[in-house]
């Protein structure tokens, strides 16, 4: 008589999970036959984890099962997952289907780049601070008045109104090592060329809206220039005579022209500096009159001068 024999089907080894929803941790594809919705995981010390299709890398379904083939394709190849879902049957061995470990692959790739975005983002920013830093340095570094030497890097351009299409020409940037400043047309003693060394003067440099706005002058830079050499032949304080003695009006002040010391350097006596009361004496005579130099330029071609009172 033969005896029916049902066979029991031996319970699945039940190994505890330590892994921890949350967690960023690496596994490798299994080496076995993987169901359609999803990608097996080997996660060390903890069963087998299941990694839906939805949660592998790609954009889009073509991507993901792109991505799919791609991982079963090479088992044994190691992913990055993230612990979703992490429910023990410790406490019902009977029933170890119970237990789940889910993982997600796209989590910690979206969660890598958008660090690597904040990490570039800060970085970039880090250095824009450190260049606006450098550029409001070097604006405070200029002094108004003062004359210095650059280097013309582009020269300014812009739509032409009158004739669309077309550009024009309004002036030059220059380099004043750091930062560059405008050299409007208006301020050119001479046209300029890109790579061309000039001497400029400073109209002013300061710093709006965190941009460097600084005016600069070629003109006034000779200008300058022409005054430190009229002033190389006198001190303030020091007695001449002017001779040559001309009634003028220069940048609307009322005055004399004349020129002094023994290289005729030209000079201005304004009117409310002659110590007179009747100024037309200064045109009679001899055409000379004893004065002294202020250590001054007026109008940057003169050397200015006080009559020395008798």
């Amino acid at each position: 008589m033969s005896k029916n024999h049902t066979t029991k089907k031996p319970a699945r080894k039940i190994v505890a999970i330590t892994a921890k929803v949350g967690d960023i941790v690496e596994g490798t594809v299994a080496k076995v036959k993987h169901p359609e919705p999803g990608v097996l995981i080997v996660i060390d010390g903890n069963p087998m984890a299941f990694m839906p299709n939805s949660t592998l890398i790609g954009k889009n379904p073509a991507e993901k099962d792109a991505r799919r083939k791609a991982l079963i394709g090479e088992p044994g190849q190691t992913v990055r997952v993230l612990i979703m879902e992490a429910k023990d049957a410790g406490h019902d061995p009977e029933n170890p289907e119970k237990q789940r470990l889910i993982v997600n692959e796209a989590k910690p790739f979206l969660l890598a780049r958008e660090a690597d975005h904040k990490a570039r983002k800060a970085e970039v920013e880090e250095r824009a601070a450190a260049k606006l830093n450098s550029v409001r340095e070097a604006v405070s570094a200029l002094v108004a008045g003062s004359v210095v030497e650059g280097t013309v890097v582009k020269l300014a351009e812009k739509d032409s109104t009158k004739n669309p299409g077309e550009k024009f020409t309004f002036g030059a940037y220059v380099d004043l090592g750091g930062v560059s400043g405008l050299l409007h047309n208006r301020e050119m003693d001479s046209p300029v060329k890109e790579g061309e060394k000039v001497k400029v003067f400073i109209i002013s440099a300061e710093m709006v809206e965190d941009k460097p706005r600084i005016a600069l002058s070629t003109i006034k830079a000779g200008e300058v220039e022409e005054a430190a050499e009229l002033l190389s032949y006198f001190g303030e304080g020091d007695r001449t005579v002017g001779r040559d003695i001309k009634a003028a009006n220069i940048d609307g002040v009322e005055g004399f022209t004349m020129t002094v010391g023994a290289v005729a350097v030209p000079a201005f006596l304004a009117a409310a500096d002659t110590h007179l009361k009747d100024n037309s004496v200064l045109l009679k005579g001899s055409r000379s009159s004893r004065v002294i130099t202020t250590g001054e330029v007026f109008a940057g071609k003169y050397v200015r001068v006080v009559r020395e009172s008798e």
